[in-house]
């Protein structure tokens, strides 16, 4: 997965926060394909990305079931690719 260093950032949390490197990466999700900034951490004990609003969610209706612990993306209809 192709990705540009675009510079880091401190992502707030109930327990203060911690930096984030950011970076623009290509993702494709079924038949969809965007180019988004993506939070990458490594200050945790488990590494993970984050995926926010701007430039992924607002391309798709997400939803979350946690009982089946499954995530449906429809892709929006109009939204930049």
């Amino acid at each position: 997965m192709p990705r540009q260093h675009e510079g880091g950032a401190r992502l707030g949390t109930a327990n203060g926060g911690f930096e984030i490197g950011i970076s623009r990466v290509d993702i494709k999700v079924g038949q969809t394909r965007f180019s988004a900034r993506v939070g990458f951490s490594q200050t945790k004990a488990v590494t993970f990305n984050i995926l926010g609003r701007e430039g992924f969610f607002n391309k798709f209706s997400v939803c979350f079931n946690e009982m089946m612990k499954t995530v449906i993306m429809v892709p929006l209809t109009g939204s930049k690719r």
